[in-house]
């Protein structure tokens, strides 16, 4: 028989581990604790053995990591892109950076061999417009960059050409995100129309016109586009968009021209912004009523005939096979919208930009949303926990044994919280880890089928309130 790796006591008492004791581990034991670390600590633990100088630099460890500039670990990002093989993205440490943060980045990169998975450029001047373009063109030279996002604030155009050139002229790009202050500019093209790889674009700009950019990059990658976001846009390409092949997912503005989208047999996921008017354009109500395989719809209630988007949705082809609702200004419209849920039995997910009502709350159950799973809400402007305990929300968990709810963004309860709940010490972890207020909460204990952080809302006083209650 095996002796054990490790000295175990008969009496179960817990002896101290031998130093070394860890670097006794079969690879993949130690690979699973080291995936718990920081970069910083991988990058220090290098220097601890030689076995492990070389298990911290595995591509399994850093290939989902994400490191940040322009902040206070340019230290680590810096260590990092000097020896790790891989990395999963670089992004700046917030919506504004120091204003040498791309330059230091760029020095960074000058020597790397990293591929790296994903970066996000926020360019404001054309100094970082060059250092964008350095960054990327070196990291796209080494292969493996998939996903680009990329904002440009008001840049003088012939500052950003060579940075668009640069974009037009990665292989293999997935994903790419544009964020346009101002028109891109007109001169760029894509160099290769024979190998489109692009697979999803989103495109925002304050031009209401879709630009000669976007307009060459949806052209040289049509053949491959499976989602297109098109955001601040009347002048929808719909004949660009319906003649692409693979394309299921579609984010605009409501306009008339949604219409020439159908039958659009491969469209399942329909996202719509704001109206510009009042009401809904008829093209875009004939979309939503007229499609007949969408999964997925987002919508903003008008506030003329604001009815008519969810009536057109009802009465659809897709009405039974739709599984997420997202609806935004919809306060004023909870009866119509609790009304509406016998028509979507197939709804999985309802998110409400809004917080929902307690009629509304009684109004879901089985019968009326046999297969809810996942109701996300605002958190309340009071206590999220105390909001958990009250009568309406714990009856609907209570009623509907599927149902979680997630509250979208919750900023945390603080330390000096006034509710009684909290005063008591009910559910202490949810202010100990703020992070679980973005847990799924819901009446029962996790099983098959819940979400992995599926957290269990006491339906009645849990033990700490009822000690003090006693």
């Amino acid at each position: 028989m095996d002796q054990p790796l490790l000295p175990v006591p008969d009496d179960g008492a817990v002896l101290p581990v031998p130093e070394g004791a860890l670097l006794l581990l079969p690879d993949d034991a130690l690979l699973s604790i080291l995936a718990h670390l920081s970069p910083k600590d991988l990058l220090s633990c290098r220097l601890v053995a030689p076995r492990l100088r070389e298990l911290c630099l595995r591509p399994e460890l850093w290939r989902s990591t994400i490191l940040k500039y322009g902040g206070p670990d340019m230290g680590v990002l810096a260590d990092a892109l000097g020896v790790v093989p891989c990395l999963g993205e670089i992004v700046p440490c917030g919506l504004s950076v120091d204003l040498d943060a791309l330059a230091q980045l760029a020095s960074f990169v000058r020597e790397t061999t990293s591929v790296i998975g994903r970066l996000v450029f926020l360019v404001n001047s054309p100094t970082d417009a060059a250092h964008a373009t350095t960054i990327l063109e070196k990291v796209s030279s080494l292969g493996g960059l998939k996903r680009l996002w990329l904002s440009v604030g008001n840049t003088p155009s012939d500052a950003v050409t060579p940075l668009f050139q640069a974009i037009c002229s990665v292989s293999s790009l997935c994903e790419l995100e544009l964020v346009c202050a101002s028109s891109p500019p007109a001169t760029v093209s894509w160099n290769d129309l024979r190998n489109p790889s692009l697979t999803r674009f989103c495109y925002a700009s304050s031009s209401a016109l879709v630009d000669s950019f976007p307009q060459a990059l949806l052209t040289a990658h049509g053949t491959t586009l499976e989602e297109v976001e098109l955001s601040g846009t009347e002048d929808l390409p719909v004949a660009l968009l319906k003649a692409m092949p693979r394309l299921h997912s579609v984010a605009c503005s409501p306009v008339d021209s949604l219409s020439q989208f159908l039958p659009a047999p491969t469209l399942d996921t329909v996202f719509l912004s704001a109206p510009r008017e009042d009401a809904f354009p008829r093209g875009a109500l004939d979309l939503l009523r007229e499609a007949s395989q969408l999964k997925f719809v987002s919508f903003h209630f008008p506030t003329e005939s604001p009815a008519a988007p969810l009536e057109a949705l009802v009465r659809s082809r897709s009405a039974r096979c739709l599984e997420t609702l997202w609806l935004y200004s919809a306060s004023a419209f909870l009866d119509l919208v609790a009304a509406a849920l016998p028509r979507f039995p197939s709804l999985h997910t309802l998110y409400l930009e809004d917080p929902p009502s307690d009629s509304f709350l009684r109004a879901v159950s089985p019968a009326s949303a046999p297969r809810l799973a996942t109701l996300d809400v605002p958190p309340p402007v009071s206590c999220p926990h105390s909001w958990l305990h009250g009568p309406a929300v714990v009856d609907v968990l209570q009623r509907n044994p599927r149902l979680h709810l997630r509250f979208d963004r919750c900023p945390g309860i603080p330390d000096d919280c006034p509710c009684c709940w909290c005063r008591w010490g009910c559910h202490a972890e949810l202010r100990l880890r703020p992070a679980s207020l973005d847990s799924p909460f819901s009446a029962h204990r996790r099983r098959a089928g819940c979400p992995a952080d599926c957290f269990q809302v006491a339906v009645a006083p849990c033990p700490s309130c009822a000690r003090s209650a006693a």
